[in-house]
């Protein structure tokens, strides 16, 4: 993973006070979501 998207993932740990796995998380239930809209459900 990018250097740049790990360190603005732990800014925001810091400065939101939310953990990096509620982020990633959140990531990766996006890129799902985006990925089933574009490409179908399966």
């Amino acid at each position: 993973m990018s250097k740049e998207l790990m360190d603005a993932l732990e800014l925001l740990e810091k400065e939101k006070n939310i953990s990096k796995d509620s982020l990633f998380d959140a990531i990766e239930n996006s890129l799902i979501t985006a990925c089933k809209n574009n490409f179908g459900k399966d």
